[in-house]
């Protein structure tokens, strides 16, 4: 292994940088009439290389298989350990350039390319996230930098951490339109101009999903706009004027999960990693964690992801969560291979609607037909609410929370005061001292204190709980509200107005909507520059000539489960079981670039 105390970033320098060419630009033509996905050039005049891997993750002492496309002669593969302190662990120079062309429904069925190498794990190999780098030289004197990854599992003599931090991959692989689309636009039906419900995960990630520079601008409005201004999406302007996909900001590890692991690293917390599909066929890997977080965006999960975590709370574990958005029930296929989400047609094009399966029906959570809220399972949800000062959804909403319980032990020693506004743009830390989370070990629960809970679950954010009287640690802390009384796994309860017990929840609205049980949300605008028939069309990696530089804070977006704590909440009873078809959301849905 090479010394960390060595790494120079393979990212630095002048990279992905085209010939110039000057084309005719029409008044048209911009990136809200022509969405692109990324695809490979496929031009032996100018050297490319492109990579995936056989598995999204591999336990130490595995073996993983790169396979790759090149126009390039020869090409170089770096795998580095990313982090605080990245780590370099493998480089291979001179690999020899096979082509192989990307097929036109690779999105879907994959790539099929040849595998050009194999490295076996070293059987010590620490639990994290490894970036993976294949890069050639041009002639222009720059390089051409594509970015892959994958995941290395714990195992009971690797793990080093208290905390199992889950990547959100089914959210990953939802936004990925790597080969020409994903689950919200792409080249698919007659018109090639149709998301596609199903993904293949053998094919690489597109740019920007794993790695970013520095100052890449994220999903919000910054600045706001002023009154009557026109609508801006800064995000989706620098991916279009850059390169980059153009879903870049809405999930993936370098626009989320990363800020968070630079961030506990820096204050001390090990963590060790897996990915979703390794929570949907290795549920067995969450024992022995006192603490399971997951970070960022997390629409898409499986029944058998949530079954699985609600039956580590149920036994005493506890879920940190700090993510939002949990809307879209998806299935995994081919053993994780392929990755399946009819969304807003699942009733009328998903195989097994109308079957003995229909609660496996790949849809909102909310559906008639699955009947299996998302609020049941983590309190919040995606149900409308969203785009806090996204565009001209809401461009003058408030991003943050309001604070009314300054004195709340979550608040310690951040400064802030009755009223504040934190979680737009300020970074919280603590004033002159810094503080310890205390992981206790996971109580045994009754069988029949399980069985009670079953029906009556508040996984809620930040179950993580801090010693007595100790302040929340530095920046953004693991909140669980106080509880008014304690139920099995670390559940609150109150009763209701039937002498019975059901979870305190709030629900947070970041743009003011209204509660999607008492009807539609807020009006959203979608102005359209131009009269320019909608194109998808493939763009190749493009130029950005700086290099990525940790970021060592964390945004703070999360919500206390407590009444009054946090702003923009509202109290609310377990909700009825559903009787509304989720087509019913469809309108405001599809009013929606995300």
């Amino acid at each position: 292994m090479t010394d960390k105390r060595h790494f120079q970033s393979p990212e630095l320098g002048a990279i992905n940088v085209a010939p110039r060419k000057v084309r005719p630009m029409h008044a048209d033509e911009h990136w809200g009439s022509q969405p692109w996905y990324e695809a490979p050039r496929e031009d032996p005049e100018v050297p490319e290389v492109y990579t995936y891997t056989d598995a999204m993750s591999y336990d130490p002492g595995g073996e993983v298989a790169f396979h790759s496309s090149a126009t390039a002669k020869t090409w170089r593969l770096q795998v580095y350990r990313d982090g605080l302190e990245p780590e370099m662990v493998h480089e291979v120079d001179a690999l020899d350039g096979v082509f192989a062309p990307t097929p036109p429904d690779a999105y879907r069925n994959g790539c099929n390319w040849p595998v050009t190498h194999r490295w076996r794990l070293p059987s010590d190999l620490r639990s994290g996230f490894y970036r993976v780098i294949s890069s050639c030289e041009r002639a222009n004197g720059g390089r051409f930098v594509q970015h892959h990854f994958f995941v290395v599992r714990p195992l009971e003599r690797t793990r080093r951490a208290k905390i199992l931090m889950i990547l959100p991959t089914g959210t990953w692989t939802a936004y990925n339109d790597f080969g020409g689309a994903n689950h919200y636009f792409g080249v698919e039906g007659p018109g090639r101009d149709e998301p596609s419900p199903v993904l293949s995960l053998e094919r690489p990630w597109t740019r920007g999903m794993v790695w970013l520079p520095a100052g890449a601008p994220r999903i919000c409005a910054d600045p706001a706009p002023e009154m009557g201004d026109a609508p801006r999406y800064p995000m989706k302007e620098w991916a279009f004027a850059n390169g980059f996909g153009q879903y870049y900001a809405a999930a993936g590890w370098a626009q989320y999960d990363r800020h968070f692991v630079l961030w506990a690293e820096k204050e001390g917390y090990a963590l060790d990693m897996i990915t979703q599909t390794d929570l949907h066929y290795l549920p067995e890997l969450l024992d022995g964690y006192p603490c399971v977080t997951i970070i960022g965006h997390d629409e898409y999960w499986t029944w058998e992801m949530r079954e699985a975590i609600e039956r580590y709370v149920e036994s005493g574990g506890r879920l940190a969560r700090f993510g939002a958005n949990f809307l879209w029930q998806i299935r995994l296929e081919e053993d994780g291979k392929r990755q399946v989400c009819h969304k807003f047609k699942a009733i009328h094009k998903d195989p097994i609607a109308g079957t003995g399966r229909t609660h496996l029906m790949t849809s909102a959570w909310e559906d008639r037909n699955v009947r299996w809220p998302g609020a049941s399972t983590v309190g919040v949800n995606g149900a409308h609410g969203l785009y806090a000062s996204w565009g001209g959804f809401a461009p003058n909403g408030q991003k943050g929370f309001t604070v009314y319980r300054p004195e709340h032990w979550a608040f310690a020693g951040t400064g802030l005061h009755y009223a504040d506004i934190f979680g737009d743009k300020q970074h919280l830390c603590l004033r002159g001292r810094r503080t310890r989370l205390h992981f206790p070990q996971r109580p045994s629960v009754s069988r029949s204190r399980r069985r009670a809970a079953r029906n009556h679950r508040d996984i809620g954010h930040g179950t993580c709980r801090p010693r007595r009287g100790r302040a929340a640690r530095r920046g953004l802390s693991l909140l669980r509200a106080q509880q008014r009384s304690r139920g099995p796994g670390g559940m609150s309860y109150r009763r209701n107005h039937a002498g019975g017990t059901c979870p305190l929840q709030i629900r947070i609205w970041h743009d003011g909507a209204h509660d999607p049980w008492q009807g539609r949300g807020s009006d959203r605008r979608d102005l359209r520059m131009g009269d320019g028939a909608k194109a998808r069309r493939p763009v190749h990696a493009a130029d950005h000539p700086k290099h990525s530089r940790p970021v060592h804070v964390v945004d703070a977006c999360c919500a206390a489960r407590e009444e009054g704590v946090i702003g923009q909440a509202t109290r609310e009873r377990q909700p009825a079981p559903c009787t509304t078809d989720i087509a019913e959301f469809e309108p405001i849905a599809r009013s929606s670039t995300l």
